[in-house]
């Protein structure tokens, strides 16, 4: 490919055989295949395949055993799940409902035909809307995609959820569990303002208001919760947050910047992202 040898990774158990061409012409590819001595394959080694297709190899061992390869150029690879505020549980991770996420993986295209992303408990399936995403080459035969989408509203409190991305027969899912609760999800309603100075006084109203947030600024996320540096505190209703602006990195204006907008993260116990607001930042 591109005058370049590409070595196929061979997964024997899945009976799949992958390989990463980029954008580059795929079309008319002569892969050159190795098998044992007395065995046989159909389409022959050294055959011309168009591999912008799924290529089936029939291989047949010495005692007549014979089983199917598919060959897939470019298959898509779900890598990992994250949130505004990052990924604090590697296994699971830790969500609400209506938390923001997105999803990392190699050629994540939602725009093929018959793609997908969802949610799975290997029973039940929930799609995830997307509601943006980013792609870029981290070489020059890998697209890695950033798919942006919130978790639904309708989906049941369970620890063993996969993020699965799906296009036609083809299944990839997130190696890790994402563990997800509905009961009591922080919900934020308003601001009590529409812009914020150092030393104002944010309010936050909603319903389950938990007893910590993360603020982005500057390339950091300062995760704030009721301390000797931060007076955060919420209401015996969990209905309102309260938190004095007095910590001077929060402010794109301390470091000669102009305003920003801002997306407020609610955090349960254990870091479990939540439902975001979003305001701006003097």
């Amino acid at each position: 490919v591109n005058n370049e040898t590409i070595e196929a990774v061979i997964d024997h158990d899945k009976q799949l055989i992958t390989f990463n061409a980029g954008s580059y012409d795929k079309t008319a590819l002569s892969p050159a295949i190795t098998v044992s001595e007395y065995a046989t394959i159909t389409p022959q080694s050294d055959t011309v395949q168009n591999f912008d297709n799924t290529i089936v190899y029939t291989v047949t061992a010495e005692n007549g055993r014979v089983v199917e390869y598919k060959v897939i150029a470019n298959a898509p690879k779900v890598n990992g799940l994250s949130t505004i505020v990052g990924t604090f549980t590697m296994n699971p991770t830790l969500l609400y409902v209506r938390a923001d996420i997105y999803v990392v993986g190699d050629f994540l295209d939602p725009d093929r035909p018959n793609a997908e992303l969802y949610l799975s408990d290997g029973t039940n399936n929930f799609p995830l809307t997307i509601l943006r995403s980013e792609n870029y080459s981290t070489n020059e035969y890998i697209t890695t995609y950033n798919l942006y989408s919130k978790i639904p509203d309708n989906v049941p409190t369970s620890s063993n959820y996969k993020i699965i991305y799906k296009v036609d027969n083809f299944i990839t899912e997130l190696e890790n569990y994402v563990d997800i609760v509905a009961e009591n999800a922080p919900k934020p309603i308003s601001l009590n303002q529409e812009s914020y100075n150092w030393n104002d006084i944010l309010i936050i109203t909603g319903e389950n208001l938990p007893d910590m947030i993360s603020i982005p600024s500057n390339g950091s996320n300062f995760i704030i919760a009721n301390s000797n540096n931060y007076d955060l505190s919420v209401n015996s209703e969990r209905t309102e947050l309260t938190l004095t602006l007095d910590y001077y990195y929060l402010f794109p204006s301390y470091f000669g910047n102009d305003p920003q907008e801002k997306i407020i993260t609610l955090l349960g116990p254990g870091r479990r992202a939540g439902e975001t607001i979003t305001t701006i930042f003097n």
